[in-house]
Order: structure tokens, then sequence, then C-alpha cells
């Protein structure tokens, strides 16, 4: 029978994300790995996620990945925010 929950040998989401940091070697501000870029307007509570990773065609990279998921913790935190929904 199977869990839902996770395992105590599976590796915690921070873990996770440090893995997904350490995949992709940075070569400067201009760097092929991308990033994410979040801008958040408090008047509006409108936020705006942008994929920056031009030299990748806008690819994600691992780096990215847990960009995201940092992304959604500060969202989930924003209290300006109008709704929770995604387009």
């Amino acid at each position: 029978m199977s869990s839902s929950s996770p395992s105590s040998n599976e590796p915690s989401l921070e873990v996770i994300r440090e893995t997904l940091r350490s995949f992709d070697v940075e070569s400067g501000p201009s760097s092929a790995a991308g990033r994410l870029d979040l801008s958040m307007d408090d008047g509006t509570g409108i936020a705006t996620l942008c994929i920056n990773s031009p030299a990748r065609k806008n690819a994600w990279s691992g780096k990215m990945m847990a960009q995201f998921s940092d992304v959604l913790t500060v969202l989930e935190g924003w209290e300006e925010v109008s709704d929770r929904n995604f387009f």
C-alpha cells in the first residue's frame, strides 16, 4: 500500500532546490543559465514573472526551476495580491 506522505529517505525541498541550482554554472552577469524576473505592483496587486533566458530560447535551467519555487514562496506571502490566479 502506498502512502501520500513523503518517506524519511526523500530529500527536502531545500535540498532539491540547492541541487537544481548546482547544475548551472554562471559565467558573469549574462549567464546562459537564465533567470526569472519577478515584479510585483502593490498598487494593483498584480505580479509579473518574466522568463529571461534568451541564449537558450527561454528553456528552463535547473537554477530557474529553483528560482520558480522561490518565487512561488514569495507570492504566497504577498499581502497586496489581488487574486491568486496564474495566466
